[in-house]
């Protein structure tokens, strides 16, 4: 049988984080009018709150909002959206002000010095909010019939927790102390790190024990936002493969949501993800709304994915919402209705470069820092945006892939983005990936860790690509120097002056049979050095070093490539240039466009219906400008026999010249969804 969620795009969820200290909270609360008006916005599913952060229920529970009484807004919102067709799906959040106060010795105790929160949370290790945890679940799935149940809040969410149940915790089973500072090459800190996601992992089995028990059938999906903070919230692969389906809330400009659906898409057990954003123009702004276009981009940057939009929706104090939010809503889902009839999420995304990930890499590799010191910066989602921009303004069809699917990967070129630890089974795969003429980057300190703490001597891939590890430069900015004019992917390069890079440069040796491309050329200090320099304002390139910057050793059918900085995260066009140059100098390209540099181009193949869904869209800010005459080329030995702009609802003209494909889009409003049909 079918899964609810399998052709299910459109969802609401309203948040309910309202405390009962006041008798006028929720007083106003109609049951009735809330699916009403819920269901007048096209939503097919809407996501009920059973419980709020501060540990509020909304069914009769411990800690039940006194607001309510005796009613059951659970069962009460269950029967009034069953009158309007639509689908309900609890909703249960792990934060729990009340209960964290209530028992002291329950409480997350943050070593990260920071100012008070509203929100106080009990520690997932204690055996007693454990129980308490389960006890309402166990009440909920026994209660009410329901397909699914979206778990909020379920990690330590900008927390490194050190209360005595976690200390206890970690003596007893790995014989040391919380240390008292972030170090990734501390074993005591990686003994730390690997207990915290095991008893994660511990807590999400009794979240789904505890629903399954009584529901078997029942979806259990955990909020999925906490990867782009960092592995210090507690994530991993193990907790990640626990959804049924990958979902969370997340917000920014449409080239976050690039990346963000790329990697949940490819990270989830199961397809469609939930793409979840807000009405609000953020989450602190209750009655200040995004604009039509604001929300019709996010809207088309999760079709353009082929992924479920959630859009979210806060209750006011008293418990109305907005109608006039869902009379907006409904105008959005109507424009986007051919699109959405279309969306086919097991498609396969079609790539030229594959930026790959791990989760035990999810990290900001800093400098050893105290705990309280320690801030979550969100700099890895912001290093993959760098890379998917300037893949983006170059055409370069893009992808971000994990784990577990390496040995599947299709992409003619995979990039290790300083991939600092790597797995045996992972360098096995991507060793196979390049003999069989794959084009493998790895940049900077790739490979030089291990999970378990420990420093390695060389690189997991040192044969591989055919260079060793010797240290790190010392300075924070470093240049690029191409060996000769021989070197065809430095193009328009002028001699003297090297290509700059933010940060440091490792420093390594190559093999004998190893090509050098590029050397390592540094400046007379660092940055900060206030007294040695040769610019007061820059670090101007100084000092030619005989150390590789850039290498290429061909193996097999393919090629592996080292870059010693890295490059790409360059914000800079002669760096870009220089990557999109690497990145294409392997494989021929699958997907090419003449377009404004602000378009991303999608082709995913949609084996089971013959077909191709080619998705063009507006994803960098800043750019309201309508694209015209837009030419897309495909690689394809498949033979065409239409093409429609489903966006449009029109035909697209396209010529097929052996096994390629051009199609030209006259106008591009923002987003296009076309459709290639092929012979069977």
């Amino acid at each position: 049988m079918e899964k609810w969620y399998k052709r299910s795009f459109y969802r609401n969820l309203v948040d309910m984080h309202i405390p009962d200290t006041d008798e006028t909270y929720l007083s106003k609360f109609d049951s009735e009018e809330y699916a009403r008006t819920v269901a007048a916005s096209g939503a097919d599913t809407a996501i009920l709150y059973t419980s709020n952060c501060l540990g509020k229920t909304f069914f009769d529970a411990e800690q039940k909002h006194r607001s309510i009484g005796a009613r059951d807004l659970v069962a009460e919102r269950i029967e009034a959206f069953k009158k309007y067709g639509v689908r309900t799906i609890l909703y249960y959040n792990i934060w729990n002000r009340e209960a964290a106060l209530s028992h002291p010795d329950w409480r997350q105790v943050n070593a990260i010095e920071r100012a008070p929160e509203r929100f106080v949370k009990c520690c997932l290790c204690s055996e007693g909010f454990r129980a308490y945890v389960r006890a309402q679940l166990q009440a909920l799935a026994s209660r009410y019939e329901f397909d699914g149940i979206w778990i909020d809040m379920i990690d330590w969410y900008d927390v490194l927790c050190v209360c005595p149940t976690c200390r206890a915790r970690l003596m007893a089973e790995e014989g040391v102390e919380i240390p008292e500072a972030v170090n990734y090459s501390d074993p005591a800190f990686a003994k730390y790190r690997i207990a915290r996601e095991r008893w994660l992992c511990e807590f999400l089995d009794v979240v789904k024990d505890a629903i399954h028990t009584h529901r078997p059938s029942a979806t259990v999906t955990f909020q999925n936002a906490a990867w782009v903070r960092g592995l210090e919230t507690g994530i991993s692969e193990a907790s990640v493969a626990r959804s049924e389906f990958l979902a969370g809330d997340f917000y920014g400009l449409p080239l976050a949501y690039s990346v963000i659906c790329k990697l949940l898409n490819n990270a989830s057990q199961n397809r469609p993800v939930e793409f979840m954003t807000s009405l609000c123009a953020d989450l602190s702004s209750h009655t200040a709304s995004k604009t039509d276009a604001e929300l019709l981009r996010s809207l088309q940057g999760a079709m353009a994915h082929n992924t479920a939009f959630t859009f979210i929706d806060a209750i006011d104090p008293i418990g109305t919402v907005n109608p006039k939010r869902y009379e907006r809503m409904r105008r959005l889902f109507e424009k986007t209705k051919r699109e959405r009839e279309n969306l086919c999420p097991d498609a396969h995304l079609v790539s030229d470069v594959t930026y790959y990930t791990n989760y035990n890499s999810l990290v900001d590799f800093e400098e050893e820092v105290p705990m309280k010191d320690h801030t979550f910066k969100d700099k890895i989602a912001a290093k993959m945006e760098n890379f998917a921009e300037a893949m983006i303004e170059r055409h370069i069809a893009y992808d971000v892939n994990v784990h577990k699917n390496i040995a599947d990967i299709k992409s003619g070129t995979v990039l290790l983005s300083d991939l600092r630890i790597l797995e045996a089974d992972e360098v096995a795969a991507l060793t196979a990936f390049v003999e069989n003429g794959g084009t493998l980057i790895a940049t900077r300190n790739t490979g030089t860790l291990t999970k378990d703490g420990q420093k390695n001597k060389d690189f997991a891939l040192a044969s591989l690509l055919g260079v060793h590890y010797k240290g790190e430069s010392e300075f924070d900015t470093s240049y690029i120097r191409r060996k000769d004019a021989s070197v065809k992917e430095f193009i328009e390069y002028d001699e003297g002056y090297p290509v700059a890079v933010s940060g440091r440069s490792t420093l390594v040796s190559a093999d004998s049979g190893t090509e050098v491309l590029a050397y390592v050329t540094l400046p007379i200090s660092s940055s900060a050095d206030a007294n040695r320099f040769s610019s007061a304002i820059s670090d101007p390139p100084i000092t030619d070093t005989a150390y590789p910057a850039i290498t290429r050793r061909r193996i097999g059918k393919g090629q592996a490539i080292y870059i010693a900085s890295a490059l790409e995260e360059s914000r800079h066009f002669e760096g870009r240039r220089l990557l999109s140059a690497l990145i294409l100098s392997g494989n021929p390209r699958k997907i090419h466009a003449d377009a404004p540099a602000w378009l991303e181009v999608l082709v995913y193949h949609d084996i089971e219906n013959n077909r191709y869904l080619v998705n063009c869209l507006n994803t960098m800010p800043g750019y309201e400008a309508e694209a015209r005459n837009v030419n897309v080329y495909l690689q394809t030995k498949k033979k065409i026999q239409s093409a429609y702009n489903i966006t449009a609802d029109k035909s697209v003209p396209f010529v097929q010249d052996g096994d390629h494909v051009k199609l030209t889009l006259d106008c591009i409003d923002g987003f296009a969804m076309t459709e290639l049909k092929y012979e069977f």
